[in-house]
């Protein structure tokens, strides 16, 4: 059965729609057991959000290339050149590097289309304007891996990648990860709220 990209897209947004709600839901009441609770809590949805975005951005570009999915208007997508099936996509992209055995890292925007240009998916110029789209300030999923990153691997180099997210809201000092992550923008929302907006939107585009 074709997938339909709309379907991905509304699956990448429940889920987002629900770490929204459990990431701005503070239960934190009193305790350091309790502010500790409220912390992982929010490390988790951090790391959950940067995991949900790369799984759809791996399934869009794979249902693209190999499962004449469908797009608006019922339109369905021809297979990439060399696609027979959904499973041979990736063997097919590896195929093509030189020196590379694993998968594109799919949270990369451009890692993502580099791999889309590869497999020549007929839908790449849609693909591209939703996953290059531009924001005012830094791109939303630079911020979130910068900070997902010092909370799997808290080191010197993922330090300075927070304090430059830090730097560039003008917050200072450098807050822990998860309050850097629940600080409260100018448009009034956290800026966890403010990944999961642009995300969305990049997300939206590139399956119209």
């Amino acid at each position: 059965m074709a997938a339909m990209l709309e379907n991905i897209y509304q699956k990448f947004n429940r889920e987002c729609l629900w770490l929204n709600w459990v990431f701005n839901s503070d239960t934190a009441t009193g305790g350091q057991a309790d502010f500790f609770r409220n912390q992982i809590t929010k490390e988790m949805c951090v790391i959950r959000l940067h995991d949900a975005w790369s799984r759809f951005c791996r399934e869009l570009i794979l249902s693209s290339a190999g499962s004449k999915a469908k797009i608006g208007g019922g339109i369905r997508l021809p297979r990439s050149p060399g696609v027979n099936k959904y499973s041979d996509v990736i063997p097919v992209l590896l195929s093509t590097y030189k020196k590379r055995s694993k998968e594109p890292a799919w949270h990369s925007p451009s890692e993502c289309l580099d791999a889309a240009a590869r497999l020549k998916i007929s839908n790449y110029p849609t693909v591209q304007t939703g996953l290059q789209l531009s924001f005012n300030g830094p791109a939303p999923i630079a911020q979130l891996t910068a900070v997902r990153n010092y909370i799997a691997h808290r080191n010197r180099n993922t330090a300075q990648g927070i304090a430059k997210v830090a730097q560039g809201l003008f917050i200072s000092p450098v807050p822990r990860a998860f309050e850097l992550a629940s600080a409260i923008i100018p448009s009034g929302i956290t800026l966890f709220s403010l990944w999961i907006i642009r995300l969305g939107t990049m997300a939206q585009l590139s399956i119209q």
